[in-house]
């Protein structure tokens, strides 16, 4: 093991600012799969209402948005059910909320409100769809 002091210019390439990210993330990461694995066990209804439960599709939908916001070092604020049937991946910060909402059907949804007029778009359910949408949602949040 190397020591660096303090000081050291180390902390500051991209390879230390990398490693940094990858420690930080990794026990939220954790956390919202464990939270999400047992979604599909809901029972209909979940809500008082007539919610479907999330099902495997939209689960896998909101893992892989898991998987994107770990590569970006951006957390989620929660992961919960859809009242819609799926999966929210939510996000606040101060008076502005987004959310990437995960469909049984397969569909996700982003969404931001809060700052300016609220935006909801048709996001393409894959690394680079995904990736483009949270982009906007990190705008949104940092406005």
């Amino acid at each position: 093991m190397i020591a660096l002091a303090p000081d050291a210019s180390f902390s500051q390439t991209p390879l230390a600012r990398r490693l940094l990210q990858w420690r930080l993330s990794r026990p939220w990461l954790e956390e919202f799969l464990e939270l999400l694995a047992p979604l599909p066990r809901l029972a209909p209804g979940w809500d008082s209402y007539a919610a479907e439960p999330p099902n495997e599709v939209s689960v896998d939908r909101a893992r892989a948005i898991l998987e994107v916001l770990d590569e970006l070092g951006l957390p989620p604020t929660c992961i919960v059910p859809s009242a819609e049937g799926g999966v929210s991946v939510c996000f606040v910060a101060d008076s502005r909320y987004a959310d990437l909402e995960c469909f049984n059907t397969g569909e996700i949804l982003a969404g931001f409100s809060g700052a300016g007029e609220p935006s909801v778009w048709e996001v393409a359910p894959n690394k680079e769809g995904i990736g483009l949408a949270l982009e906007e949602i990190r705008g949104h949040l940092r406005a």
